[in-house]
C-alpha cells in the first residue's frame, strides 16, 4: 500500500505513525506533505525519500507523481475535510486522526463522498485497541455485569488543560479530547446514545483564550443506562486516557482504573503479579494501520470506518450544543 502522509512532524500526531509504517509489511511511504520545511526535511531523511517525494501541500498532481494509493492525514482536524475529499476524488483511500472533522456537516460530507466514490475512510480511534479496553468490552459483552445501568467515565488533565496554542478551539476538551471517551462508550458498552445534557467551563486557573477546558456530560443510552462523563483540568489525581471507568450493571460492577480491570472489587486483568500495560499510542497506531489496510485490500471490514465514527463524533457536537444552549439534545 503506497502511502502519502500529510502532517509529518508533530510528535503527538505525525511521528506516531512511523512504527506502523515500519512494522506493517504492506506499508510503503512514497510521499510526504507538510507546511513546515524543517519537519519535511527531517521526515524525508528519516524515510530516505528524494526531494521530489515531498510537497508543501497535497494535490492531484502530487498524488499521481508518487503513485499514491492512500493517505494518512495527521493534520489538525480543520484540514481533514479538504484533504479527504481531494484524496478520495483522486481514487485514494483515507485514514484521518481523530476527530474526523471540525463540524458535523463536513464529517457527514466526508462519509457521503466515500460511499459515493466507493472509497474507504478510516478514523484513527486507536484506544479501541488498548488491551484493558478490549478486556472491558469482552466482559461486558459476555454479561459479566448483566445489563449496564449506570456508568461513569472520568478523564483528568493537568491544571493547564488540553491546549493547542497554534490554533483556537472553543471546545478543545469536548471535541479533540473527549471524543476518545465518547467513542469508548459505544465501543465498550455496545450501546448507542439517545440524548445528552452537558456543561463546559473553565476553572479559575484557566484562561478563556484557548477555549473551555473542563466539562461534564450525562448521556442517556438506548437501554436507559446513564453515562456520566467528567473531563476536568485539575490537580486531582487521575488518568486522561482511557480514563477511569465504573460500569454498574444488574449483576455486578466492573471497573477500569490505572489500566487494570476489576470485577466486583477483585482484580481480574491482568493476572496478579503482572504489570498493567502503558498507553503506547505509537503501538496502537500499528493496530489502526493493520485494521485499515486490511479493509483497503478487501480482507474484511474495519472497526474504525468513518460511517461508524460519525456516531461518536456527533456525541461530541451534541455535548457542545447542550452546553452552549443549556438544553437536552437528542441524538
Amino acid at each position: 500500500m503506497r502511502i502519502v502522509q500529510i502532517g509529518v512532524g508533530s510528535k503527538t500526531f505525525g511521528r506516531l505513525w512511523r512504527r506502523g509504517f515500519q512494522e506493517i509489511g504492506d506499508c510503503r511511504v512514497v510521499g510526504l506533505v507538510d507546511l513546515n520545511t524543517e519537519f519535511l526535511r527531517e521526515a524525508r531523511e528519516y524515510f530516505g525519500l528524494p526531494e521530489e517525494s515531498c510537497a508543501l501541500a497535497p494535490s492531484p498532481e502530487f498524488y499521481e507523481k508518487v503513485g499514491a494509493e492512500c493517505i494518512v492525514d495527521s493534520t489538525p482536524h480543520a484540514f481533514h475535510y479538504k484533504n479527504a475529499i481531494e484524496a478520495m476524488r483522486c481514487g485514494l483511500d483515507v485514514i484521518v486522526v481523530k476527530p474526523m472533522s471540525d463540524s458535523p456537516q463536513t464529517a457527514e460530507a466526508m462519509v457521503r463522498e466515500a460511499a459515493r466514490l466507493g472509497r474507504k475512510l478510516v478514523v484513527a480511534q486507536q484506544i479501541r485497541f488498548f488491551k484493558p479496553v478490549l478486556e472491558m468490552k469482552r466482559l461486558i459483552a459476555e454479561g459479566a455485569v448483566g445489563e449496564p445501568a449506570c456508568v461513569s467515565a472520568d478523564s483528568f488533565f493537568p491544571r493547564t488543560g488540553p491546549v493547542r496554542e497554534k490554533w483556537y478551539q472553543p471546545h478543545p476538551l469536548l471535541l479533540e479530547c473527549a471524543i476518545h471517551q465518547f467513542d469508548l462508550m459505544r465501543w465498550m458498552l455496545g450501546l448507542e446514545p439517545r440524548a445528552v445534557t452537558a456543561e463546559a467551563w473553565n476553572m479559575p486557573w484557566n484562561e478563556e483564550l484557548w477555549g473551555k477546558k473542563s466539562a461534564i456530560a450525562i448521556f442517556e443510552m438506548e437501554n436507559g443506562c446513564r453515562v456520566l462523563y467528567r473531563g476536568l483540568s485539575t490537580d486531582l489525581e487521575g488518568e486522561s486516557y482511557p480514563g477511569r471507568w465504573v460500569v454498574e450493571g444488574t449483576k455486578g460492577v466492573l471497573e477500569l482504573k490505572q489500566n487494570c480491570v476489576f470485577l466486583n472489587g477483585g482484580r481480574v486483568w491482568p493476572d496478579e503479579g503482572e504489570s498493567p500495560p502503558e498507553l503506547d499510542l505509537a503501538g496502537l497506531n500499528v493496530e489502526v494501520l493493520r485494521d485499515a489496510i486490511g479493509w483497503f485490500q478487501g480482507k474484511g471490514e474495519s472497526v474504525l470506518s468513518g460511517a461508524d465514527n460519525l456516531r461518536s463524533l456527533k456525541m461530541a457536537f451534541a455535548c457542545i450544543e447542550a452546553s452552549e444552549r443549556g438544553v437536552r439534545v437528542v441524538l
